[in-house]
């Protein structure tokens, strides 16, 4: 018994359905399905009376009791207490920098928090590593800024986001025509190939003021007057909160689509309650669009 199982089955019980409450928990139905076929095998009774054919659905009388006991079970659990640490088994997970640092900053600690069996380890991965590091199994998931086709791979797309302008100098409510921008004082980010489409395309061989992958350098290279840089959305708040302008551009680079990956086929909940719970924590972000769970 899990908190997320209690969270199953009260989402159900909401939305009256388990589509409904598959895409309430940001997951994929036959995901449920799977995983209140296991609790129902646990508890040794039927919770959710299921018709084909028939979208509604509603808890059976056991389901009903189940779910009336629920703070009783999140009390239970709660005093059972966190596995000790040699019961725990890791969980790896690979992120993308900007990611990293400008999204999933308290993500990635509630859902270590909500799942005390697990060993949480997260590390900054380039993309093009992470295929790799899940392949070989060094990585149980990995959140990438650009799908690749890989065998024996899954990718499931999670978020979209686009690009801003970012400078020290007040850029204004107007939109930021690229034309205007200095080659010389830019603060060079290859995020994306996006990003560096953008870039041949409006600044074409001239050399930035200068270029880092490292987000956290970011803001100071961005304290020097004249500077300024193309940005993911995700990164707003954190540069707004350091007294950094930003604006929209009139042609910005294409939006950028964050992906989970595994291995394929794999058996492990974890990736997918991980992609649920970003999904939820990204939801209603400027610049940020949720995918629908697949």
């Amino acid at each position: 018994m899990e908190y997320a199982d209690i969270e199953l089955l009260l989402a159900i019980e909401k939305e009256g359905s388990l589509s409904g409450a598959a895409e309430a928990l940001f997951c994929a139905q036959p995901a449920l399905t799977r995983r209140l076929r296991k609790l129902e095998e646990e508890v040794g009774h039927t919770l959710v009376a299921r018709r084909p054919g028939v979208r509604s659905t509603h808890l059976t009388e056991a389901g009903r009791r189940f779910a009336a006991q629920a703070p009783r079970w999140r009390s239970l659990l709660d005093e059972l207490g966190a596995p000790t640490a040699e019961s725990r088994r890791p969980f790896a997970v690979g992120c993308v920098d900007s990611v990293a640092t400008f999204l999933l900053g308290d993500t990635f600690p509630a859902f270590a928090r909500e799942h005390p069996s697990i060993s949480l380890e997260v590390s900054v991965q380039h993309s093009r590593n992470s295929y790799e590091l899940v392949r070989t199994g060094r990585l149980h998931a990995a959140l990438v800024a650009d799908a690749q086709h890989a065998t024996g791979m899954a990718a499931l797309p999670l978020f979209s986001e686009s690009f801003v302008v970012a400078s020290p100098t007040p850029l204004g409510a107007a939109p930021v025509n690229p034309e205007d921008l200095d080659p010389s004082r830019e603060v060079r980010v290859p995020w994306h190939p996006n990003l560096d489409e953008w870039h041949r395309f409006w600044m074409g061989s001239a050399l930035p003021f200068v270029t880092t992958d490292e987000m956290s350098l970011l803001t100071r290279f961005l304290q020097e007057d004249g500077t300024w840089a193309v940005v993911q959305a995700s990164a707003v708040p954190a540069l707004e909160a350091a007294g950094i302008s930003t604006a929209l551009l009139t042609d910005p680079p294409a939006a950028v689509t964050c992906h989970l990956i595994t291995a394929d086929k794999t058996d492990d909940p974890l990736p997918r309650e991980l992609a649920r719970a970003i999904r939820r924590d990204v939801k209603g972000r400027p610049g940020i669009e949720v995918m629908q769970a697949g």
